[in-house]
C-alpha cells in the first residue's frame, strides 16, 4: 500500500499560494465548506488569506484537508513573499 500525501501538500509544494492551494485541495467550494461547518464564508476566506485567525475554521480545514493543524498554520502564516523566493511551502512529511 502506497502512502499518498494530502493534495494540499502537493499543490503547496508546487509553489501555489496558500489560499489557492487550500481552495484547490478542498473537495468543495469555500461557500459549501463554510455552510457545512456553520461558518460565514467571509470568515473562511479571511482565515485562509491570513487576515484573521479563526481557530475553529483552521481546525475544520486541517481535518478536511488531511493535514495537521500545525502544518496548516505554517502554510497560512508563513512568508507572504512568492513561494519561489520564500523557500516554498512547509516541508512535506
Amino acid at each position: 500500500m502506497t502512502h499518498k500525501a494530502p493534495k494540499v501538500k502537493a499543490v503547496a509544494a508546487a509553489g501555489v499560494s496558500a489560499p489557492d492551494a487550500i481552495k484547490a485541495a478542498l473537495p468543495m467550494q469555500l461557500n459549501e465548506f463554510a455552510r457545512l461547518h456553520g461558518f460565514a464564508r467571509t470568515a473562511v476566506s479571511m482565515c485562509i488569506h491570513g487576515r484573521q485567525r479563526h481557530d475553529r475554521v483552521r481546525d475544520a480545514l486541517a481535518e478536511e484537508l488531511g493535514v495537521s493543524r500545525e502544518w496548516l498554520d505554517e502554510l497560512i502564516d508563513g512568508p507572504k513573499a512568492p513561494a519561489a523566493e520564500a523557500g516554498g511551502a512547509p516541508k512535506v512529511a
